[in-house]
C-alpha cells in the first residue's frame, strides 16, 4: 500500500510503476494486490504515465483511490499487456478466460468477448467477469505464441474523473485479450480522451484473436449531466485478424 497524505503529480515525462502481489481477485479481502491511496488529487501530465502491473498469474491488480483524478492531454495510466500471461509452451495461457492449443494452431484469450479459435470451428478463450464491474485482467493466448492480456485499471474517485489523455488495457500481443477498465467517481469528465482494452491479433499460422476487454464508468447519473465530455473514444475491440477474429468487448456507463 503507497499512501500518499497530499497531492501525487507525474508531470515532465515522469512515470509510476506499481507492481501487484498475488490475491483473492474476484471477492477477495483485500480485493487488490497493491493499493495507490492519495488524500487529495492525482494529476498525470503530458508525457507523463501511470503503469498498473497486475500479477502475471494470479491476476491481483492494482487499484488507484483519491479526492480527484486528472489524466492531462498527452497523459496514460498504461496497463497494456499488463494481465494474465500468455501459455510458456504448448498449452493454455493463464486467466479464467485463457486460449488454448488446437494442434499447431494458437486460440485468442477472451474476457468482455471471446476469443478467436484457431481454425473458423474450434473455439477461443471464454467470456468471463461482469460489464458493470470488471475486477479482474484480460487473459493470454496459447500454445507457444502466447500473448499476455490487457491489465486492469481501477480508480476509485470521490469527485471527479477526468480523462483527456488515455487510459489502456489493451492486450499485449499475439492473441491476448483485452484487459479491463473500472472508473468509479462522481462525475465523469473529458475532452477527446481514449479509454481503451483491445484485444491483440493473433500469432503464428491460423491464429485466433484476443476478445475484447470491459470498460465500466460509474457515476453519480443525477450530477452527471452537468459533467462536460466531449470527443471521448471507448474502444473494447477484439483482435484485427480477418479469418478468426474474436468477439467485442463490453462498455457499460452507469445510466444506461
Amino acid at each position: 500500500v503507497a499512501n500518499v497524505g497530499g497531492n501525487l503529480v507525474l508531470t515532465g515525462g515522469g512515470s509510476l510503476a506499481v507492481f501487484s502481489a498475488a490475491t483473492n481477485v474476484a471477492g477477495g479481502t483485500p480485493e487488490y494486490g497493491a493499493l495507490v491511496s492519495v488524500t487529495n488529487s492525482i494529476v498525470i501530465g503530458s508525457g507523463s504515465h501511470l503503469y498498473p502491473y497486475s500479477h502475471p498469474l494470479n491476476g491481483g491488480s492494482v487499484h488507484v483511490r483519491a479526492r480527484s483524478v486528472t489524466v492531462s492531454a498527452g497523459g496514460f495510466i498504461n496497463a497494456t499487456g499488463k494481465g494474465f500471461a500468455g501459455a510458456p509452451g504448448a498449452g493454455y495461457g493463464f486467466g479464467p478466460g485463457g486460449g488454448g492449443p488446437y494442434g499447431n494452431y494458437s486460440r485468442g484469450g477472451g474476457y468482455g468477448g471471446m476469443g478467436g479459435g484457431g481454425l473458423s470451428y474450434v473455439f477461443g478463450g471464454p467470456v468471463y467477469g461482469c460489464a458493470s464491474n470488471p475486477v479482474e485482467p484480460g487473459s493470454g493466448s496459447g500454445n507457444y505464441v502466447g500473448g499476455a492480456g490487457g491489465g486492469l485499471v481501477t480508480v476509485r474517485a470521490s469527485e471527479n474523473m477526468a480523462v483527456n489523455g488515455a487510459l489502456c488495457a489493451d492486450a499485449g500481443s499475439s492473441g491476448g485479450s483485452g484487459g479491463g477498465i473500472a472508473v468509479a467517481c462522481r462525475t465523469f469528465s473529458g475532452t477527446n480522451g481514449i479509454l481503451s482494452a483491445a484485444g491483440a491479433a493473433g500469432g503464428g499460422p491460423h491464429p485466433g484473436s484476443g476478445g475484447g476487454g470491459r470498460i465500466a464508468i460509474a457515476y453519480d447519473t443525477g450530477l452527471q449531466t452537468a459533467a462536460a465530455v466531449s470527443g471521448m473514444t471507448f474502444n473494447a475491440a477484439q483482435g484485427a485478424n480477418v479469418q478468426h477474429p474474436g468477439d467485442l468487448g463490453t462498455v457499460y456507463f452507469a445510466d444506461t
